[in-house]
């Protein structure tokens, strides 16, 4: 059981597809989106790919793609998002795309790759 001390509101967490197991996948997935919201401070998460269009099985993962402002430094954005969501030890497994405000933008002008799965079918979970 995954103690939450930080409340965040999310949204659209209830049309998401979450694996079968854990049975608590959804209270995991809620303690890994709180702990980037503190931890690495987003501008906005976005769901992406199986666990919004469905279907998933055990073996599925959790995509998000986290917006956020680099700092000045950081050379592996993605690298650095891991840490925060492993912090609270999840039992579900996410995969974490990190992009900048700049990169999100140019993705809606004109999405492509990954990205057009992620401005086409993503939900928002967290905006700031």
């Amino acid at each position: 059981m995954i103690t939450r001390t930080f409340q965040v509101e999310f949204r659209n967490l209830d049309r998401l597809h979450l694996p079968p197991r854990p049975a608590d996948a959804r209270d995991q997935l809620m303690a890994v989106l709180e702990a980037l919201v503190q931890d690495y401070g987003p501008e906005k998460i976005i769901a992406f790919g199986s666990c919004v269009r469905g279907p998933v099985d055990e073996h599925s993962d959790v995509n998000l793609c986290v917006i956020r402002q680099h700092p000045p430094g950081c050379t592996h954005p993605g690298l650095e998002a891991d840490p925060c969501a492993g912090k609270v030890k999840p039992r579900i497994s996410t995969d974490i795309l990190v992009r900048t405000p700049a990169q999100w933008e140019s993705a809606r002008q004109a999405p492509f790759g990954v990205m057009a799965e992620v401005v086409n079918h993503g939900l928002i979970l967290y905006e700031r």
